[in-house]
């Protein structure tokens, strides 16, 4: 009995331990200078096509060396941050909402047919707990791991683009 107490002591003091790491490693100051920080959704014309939005994050100087951007999390997900190839200096996160279509599901009396079926992806543990207009950047300084949370993040609609007809002059 006394083994047993003390096992989950033990337990609970390292698991609290271990959840006070994820947030101090949240640094108040940014690696870099940021630029206006927005997300935009894809327009979606055909049903069978996925939903995404990307988030946009400019910065407005080079980043040191011995700084690498690695990570977004936003509304809930995760996803890589990629660097535009142009001049700008800006990142970018696409978060997929919707997959582009279903599989079809095997429903069959044989469970060696069912176990065919893909698993569904289970939802991202998100490490911190996020307002809708937040997000949080994960990067390495020195081959460390380190969080900034950027906030005062909006919505940008789309430039509606009119659709052309060949058969104007």
């Amino acid at each position: 009995m006394f083994t047993t107490v003390c096992s989950i002591s033990m337990f609970v003091f390292l698991s609290s331990f271990s959840q006070c790491t994820d947030k101090s490693s949240l640094q108040d100051e940014a690696p870099v200078a940021f630029g206006d920080v927005y997300y935009q959704y894809r327009a979606q014309a055909v049903r069978d096509l996925e939903s995404s939005f990307t988030l946009v994050i400019p910065i407005k100087e080079d980043l040191p060396s011995n700084i690498t951007l690695d990570s977004v999390y936003f509304k809930g997900k995760s996803a890589k941050l990629q660097i535009t190839t142009n001049k700008d200096k800006v990142y970018f996160a696409k978060f997929i909402t919707k997959p582009a279509h279903n599989e079809d599901i095997i429903l069959s009396s044989d469970m060696a047919d069912e176990r065919k079926n893909k698993l569904p992806e289970p939802p991202v543990k998100m490490p911190f707990e996020l307002e809708p207009n937040e997000c949080i950047i994960s990067y390495t300084q020195d081959g460390i791991t380190k969080y900034f949370k950027i906030k005062g993040i909006t919505q940008r609609r789309l430039k509606d683009v009119p659709m052309s007809s060949k058969n104007k002059p």
